[in-house]
């Protein structure tokens, strides 16, 4: 019923595991969960966003995805990360708009801090709880 993938970071990475899961799985509904650094320093460590899409209970804020960690641009609050919106536009050749989502766990400043893989683990674990209604 549900398929766990830890796709890596990145666009390879992302375009690659998910071809696989969508050419050799029936998925009915897909889920991104991952890190995202914000421009926002008013925005706490460890706030969950959904950024594809209004959702009851989970604020909205834009996405944008980079090829490379990204320092604050003063393009005013965003989130960045690095696979986002590749799996949304592979997930829409597959699947109907209301059926992916996207959300991302605020884990840095746009720092150049490198977080150990226990506090990634952590915040995700942390917010689990939020988007199990959405699975």
């Amino acid at each position: 019923k549900l398929i766990v993938v830890v796709g890596g970071i990145g666009e390879a990475n992302t375009k690659k595991n998910l071809e696989y899961i969508y050419t050799y799985f029936d998925i009915s509904k897909a889920i991104n969960l991952g890190i995202a650094g914000s421009s926002d320093k008013n925005i706490a460590i460890g706030e969950l966003f959904c950024t594809n899409r209004t959702l009851v209970g989970i604020e909205t804020i834009m996405l944008q995805t980079v090829a490379l960690p990204q320092i604050d641009s003063g393009k005013g609050t965003i989130l960045y990360d690095m696979e986002g919106e590749h799996f949304l536009a592979i997930s829409h050749n597959y699947l109907k708009e209301e059926d992916i989502f996207i959300f991302k766990v605020v884990s840095d400043h746009l720092d150049d801090t490198i977080l150990p893989k226990d506090q990634v683990k952590k915040l995700i674990l942390d917010n689990l709880g939020k988007i199990e209604q959405w699975n």
